[in-house]
C-alpha cells in the first residue's frame, strides 16, 4: 500500500502548517511490510517509530516509517 493512498487519517505535519501527513494502523503497516500485525506491536520502538495516539487507535506517520524503512535498507537500526 503506497503512503499517498493510505485512508484518510491524517494529521498536520507541524503546528501552523497546512501540510497534511498520511498516517497507517497497525495492520496497514504490518501489510506494508508482509509482516504480522504483532510483529510491528513488538517492535515498533526498536524500529525508531513514535505513534500517535488517536483515542484508543494507534497510529504511525508516513515520515516515521519512511525514515524507518531507509534505514533498514542501509543497515542503519539498532539491533
Amino acid at each position: 500500500m503506497s503512503l499517498e493512498h493510505s485512508p484518510a487519517r491524517q494529521r498536520k505535519s507541524a503546528p501552523g502548517s497546512n501540510a497534511l501527513e498520511p498516517l497507517l494502523t497497525r495492520d496497514e503497516l504490518a501489510a506494508r511490510w508482509h509482516v504480522q500485525p504483532l510483529h510491528v506491536t513488538r517492535n515498533y520502538r526498536r524500529l525508531g517509530l513514535r505513534p500517535v495516539r488517536v483515542g484508543k487507535r494507534v497510529l504511525f506517520p508516513a515520515s516515521q516509517i519512511l525514515e524507518a524503512e531507509r534505514r533498514a535498507s542501509t543497515r542503519e537500526f539498532a539491533t
